[in-house]
C-alpha cells in the first residue's frame, strides 16, 4: 500500500476524519481535523480511505483513549476526542442535515450530553468464537475480525461479568454465535445468544452452571434454524422507561442503551408533544418506552409496532402501569392514519420513515414529534413533512452513545 500525508479537514458523518488527495476525498479512522497524519492509503473500493499510522501535528483535541484496544475495536470510534470535541461535532451534524432539509431552525436548538461518559451502555451486541482460548468481542472497524475484549469502559459495570461468561460458555468449544447481553432481575446480567449452526452439547451445560452459580440472571438460545429459544433461568432484559418506571424488552427487541440519557429524551419529547387530551398516534413504538409516558391523559392513543413480541411486551408495560392504549401489530412505514388524528409520535430505525412521512404530510394531524437515531434520513423526512406546511418548532438532541459518532435527535413540527 501507499504511503501519504495528509492534513485532516473535517469530520464526515461516523466520525472518520477527512483529507484530501489530488482533489479525491480520503477518510481515516481515528484523525481529527486540525491534523496532519501519515496513512496508508486503501484503494480496493471506491472510496478512498487511509489506515492511520502516525499522527504528526495532533489537534487539541485529542486525549488519550481510556481504552487499550479502542485503535482496534470497531466500538468506540471517537473515544480519542475530547468531550468538547465530540458534543461539537454532534451539534454540527444535526443543524447541517436539518439546515439543509428545513433551511431555518428555532432559535433555541438544544444539544445535551449524557451524564456518564464512561459505563453509560447496559445493552450491547458481542461476538462469540470458541477456540483455545475463546474470543469474545466487538467487530473490528471496517474489518470482519472479531477484536478480544477482556473488559469494556463503555459498558455498565454491572455487565462486565459476562465477557468471562460468555467465553467460559465458549471455550474450547466450535461455538460461533452473536450475543446480546442486558440487565435483568436483580441488576444481574442477561445473555441472548444466537448460534451459527448446531452449538456443542456442552454449551447447554455451561448455560445452566452460569445461571445456577448467579452469574447471570438467565440465557436463552436460539439455535440457527430454530423457531423459538431455549431458555434456562430468566433471560427478560429490563431498562428503565421514559416515565423511570422498569420496562419490560422482549428477548432480543430493540431498547435504547443509555438509560439516563432515554428517561431525559422521553421528557422533552412528552413535553413538546403535548398529548394530553390529544388523539394521538405513534409509530415505531416499539416495548412502549415512549407509550407508557404518553399514553397518560391522552384522548385516545394508537401505537403501532411491526414487531409482535415488541407489541405484547408494550401491552404488558402499559397494563403494569394502569394504563391503556391501543397496541397494533402492523408495519408502522404503512400505517394509515384516522382523520381525527392530531398528534403523531414517530421513532424509526436508522432507514427513517419515508412512507409515514407521506401519510403525515396528507393527513389532518396538527403536530409530529419525530424521534431520530440518524441525521441524515431524519432531514430526508423533515423535509417531506416541511412541503406540507409543518415548521420545525422544537429541536434537540443527546449524546445517547458517548465515544460514539451516534447521536439522537428530537425535531417537533406543527402546521
Amino acid at each position: 500500500m501507499t504511503t501519504v500525508e495528509l492534513a485532516i479537514e473535517s469530520l464526515a458523518f461516523g466520525g472518520e476524519g477527512v483529507g484530501r488527495l489530488d482533489g479525491r476525498a480520503v477518510f481515516v479512522r481515528g484523525a481529527l481535523p486540525g491534523e496532519r497524519v501519515r496513512v496508508e492509503l486503501d484503494t480496493r473500493d471506491r472510496t478512498l480511505r487511509g489506515r492511520l499510522r502516525e499522527v504528526l501535528t495532533p489537534s487539541a483535541d485529542r486525549v488519550e483513549p481510556p481504552c487499550e484496544i479502542a485503535s482496534r475495536c470497531g466500538g468506540c470510534p471517537l473515544m480519542h476526542a475530547s468531550e468538547g470535541a465530540r458534543a461539537r461535532y454532534r451539534a454540527e451534524v444535526v443543524e447541517r442535515e436539518l439546515r439543509r432539509a428545513l433551511g431555518e431552525l428555532p432559535p433555541d436548538v438544544a444539544h445535551h450530553g449524557s451524564p456518564r461518559a464512561l459505563g453509560a451502555r447496559t445493552r450491547a451486541r458481542l461476538r462469540v468464537i470458541g477456540g483455545r482460548p475463546a474470543v469474545v468481542g466487538f467487530v473490528e472497524a471496517r474489518g470482519s475480525r472479531v477484536v478480544g475484549v477482556p473488559r469494556c469502559v463503555a459498558l455498565d459495570a454491572a455487565l462486565a461479568p459476562v465477557f468471562d461468561t460468555l467465553r467460559s460458555l465458549a471455550d474450547d468449544s466450535r461455538l460461533r454465535a452473536e450475543a446480546r447481553v442486558a440487565l435483568g432481575a436483580q441488576g444481574l446480567p442477561v445473555i441472548s445468544l444466537a448460534t451459527e449452526g448446531d452449538p456443542p452439547t456442552s454449551l447447554f451445560t455451561r448455560a445452566e452452571r452460569a445461571v445456577t452459580d448467579a452469574r447471570v440472571a438467565g440465557i436463552s438460545i436460539l439455535v440457527g434454524g430454530a423457531k423459538a429459544p431455549a431458555v434456562i433461568g430468566d433471560p427478560t432484559a429490563w431498562t428503565v422507561g421514559a416515565d423511570g418506571a422498569p420496562l419490560h424488552v422482549p428477548d432480543g427487541g430493540f431498547a435504547q442503551a443509555n438509560p439516563e440519557v432515554s428517561v431525559a429524551l422521553g421528557q422533552h419529547v412528552a413535553k413538546v408533544a403535548r398529548a394530553a387530551g390529544a388523539r394521538v398516534v405513534e409509530l415505531f413504538s416499539g416495548a412502549g418506552n415512549l407509550t407508557t409516558l404518553l399514553a397518560r391523559g391522552a384522548a385516545s392513543y394508537r401505537a403501532v409496532e411491526a414487531d409482535a413480541a415488541a407489541s405484547r411486551a408494550c401491552s404488558e408495560n402499559l397494563a403494569a402501569r394502569g394504563l391503556s392504549a391501543t397496541v397494533v401489530t402492523g408495519d408502522a412505514d404503512a400505517c394509515e392514519l384516522a382523520r381525527a388524528t392530531e398528534v403523531v409520535v414517530l421513532d424509526p430505525p436508522r432507514a427513517g420513515a419515508r412512507r409515514a412521512c407521506d401519510a403525515i404530510a396528507s393527513s389532518r394531524a396538527r403536530r409530529v414529534v419525530y424521534v431520530s437515531c440518524d441525521p441524515t434520513t431524519l432531514g430526508r423526512d423533515a423535509r417531506a413533512l416541511a412541503a406540507s406546511g409543518f415548521r420545525a418548532t422544537s429541536v434537540a438532541s443527546w449524546d445517547m452513545f458517548p465515544q460514539t459518532a451516534e447521536v439522537e435527535t428530537v425535531v417537533a413540527m406543527e402546521r
